[in-house]
C-alpha cells in the first residue's frame, strides 16, 4: 500500500526560516546539473529547442485537424513499486535491469535521479512485456519532500524513455503543491530563470540548468510543474 500524503503545511514566519524554507523548495524547482550526473561518464544533453505555441487547433486553411488513427498499445508489465533505500541501488537501476533493458537504463535512471533528488520515494515501472529493450518504459513516481523546518509536503512526476536506434530519449515531469502562491513560488526559481511565452495565460519559466517551469495557481497556493527533456550523448 502507498504511504498517505502529507500536507503541505506553511512556513514560519520568521526571517530566518524563511531563508531556509526559500532555500528547501527553491532546490525542489531547480533542475540542477548535478542530479543529471552519470556513472561511466555517459554524457547527456537537455533539449533546448522549443516547439512553438499554438493558438488554437485549427489548421492554417481554417480547417479542423483530420482526426489521428487509434494508437495500437502493445502488451505492458508492470514492475513492483519500489521505495528508495539509503546506500541501495535506485529503482530505475533496478527496475530496468529486471525488464532486460539496457538501451534506455541509464537514460531513465539519470531522469529519475534528477525528478526525485531530495525526497523519499516510490516508483511503479511500465515496460514492454515483450523486447522490453526495444519498447518505451515508463515510471510512476510518488515523492515526499521534508525539510527542518517542518515545510513538508507530498510530490508527484512520471519519467519517460524510449530508444532512438541505438541511443535513448527522454522527458522528466515533476508536480510539485505549494503552499505559497504563485508569486512567491516564483521568487524560489533559481536565478537566471527566463519568463517565456505564457501558454493560455499559464506562465512558463526556462531554467538555466536546462528544462522549464509551469506555475499553475491552485486556490491560495501554486502547483510547479518541472519538464526536463534528455537525450543519450553520442
Amino acid at each position: 500500500m502507498s504511504p498517505r500524503p502529507v500536507a503541505a503545511t506553511a512556513p514560519p514566519s520568521s526571517p530566518a526560516s524563511k531563508t531556509r524554507t526559500a532555500r528547501s523548495w527553491g532546490r525542489i524547482l531547480a533542475l540542477t546539473a548535478a542530479g543529471l550526473v552519470l556513472a561511466g561518464g555517459v554524457g547527456f544533453l537537455a533539449y533546448e529547442n522549443l516547439v512553438g505555441s499554438e493558438a488554437n487547433a485549427q489548421s492554417a486553411s481554417g480547417k479542423p485537424p483530420q482526426a489521428a488513427s487509434q494508437p495500437q498499445a502493445h502488451p505492458q508489465q508492470q514492475s513492483t513499486p519500489t521505495a528508495s533505500a539509503p546506500g541501495a541501488a535506485d529503482p530505475f537501476t533496478t527496475h530496468a535491469a529486471q525488464a532486460g533493458i539496457k538501451t534506455c537504463a541509464s537514460t531513465y535512471a539519470a531522469l529519475g535521479r534528477a525528478l526525485t533528488e531530495g525526497s523519499q520515494y516510490m516508483v511503479q515501472t511500465q515496460t514492454g512485456k515483450t523486447d522490453a529493450d526495444r519498447r518505451s518504459m515508463q515510471g510512476v513516481v510518488g515523492m515526499l519532500y521534508k525539510s527542518d523546518n517542518g515545510n513538508s509536503g507530498p510530490a508527484s512526476g512520471v519519467v519517460f524513455a524510449a530508444p532512438n536506434g541505438q541511443s535513448c530519449e527522454g522527458d522528466m515531469v515533476r508536480v510539485v503543491p505549494f503552499a505559497q502562491n504563485c508569486q512567491a513560488a516564483e521568487a524560489l526559481l533559481p536565478k537566471g530563470s527566463a519568463r517565456q511565452e505564457a501558454l493560455a495565460g499559464t506562465p512558463v519559466f526556462a531554467l538555466p540548468a536546462g528544462g522549464q517551469a509551469i506555475l499553475l495557481p491552485a486556490g491560495a497556493g501554486c502547483v510547479a510543474i518541472s519538464i526536463l527533456r534528455m537525450a543519450q550523448g553520442q
